[in-house]
């Protein structure tokens, strides 16, 4: 985990090994839009707003504020099949 010389700004600091206690699980298919649509509408989950993506111009991630699952930093607006993005973690584990 991390990057050589480590990454302004970014938690992951310089290389390391991380070993995980516990075991993790992990989807064979990605979550959908239309799934998470269902889920927020069943829970009532609020989801995080601003996304982070890469900006091929600045090749950089940048802060894409009021970007969101339901309309992302493109400006596209994504199809009920596309996976879910611009969520955060803890959207994912809600």
């Amino acid at each position: 985990m991390g990057a050589e010389g480590g990454e302004q700004g970014r938690p992951e600091g310089a290389v390391h090994q991380v070993r995980k206690a516990r075991g993790f699980a992990l989807a064979v298919h990605e979550v959908t839009i239309k799934q998470y649509k269902v889920f927020v509408a069943a829970t009532g989950h609020v989801s995080g707003t601003d996304c982070r993506s890469w900006d091929a111009e600045t090749k950089a991630v940048q802060n894409r504020p009021g970007a969101d699952w339901r309309a992302l930093a493109s400006g596209t607006v994504p199809r009920d099949e596309d996976p879910v993005s611009c969520v955060s973690w803890l959207d994912a584990k809600a």
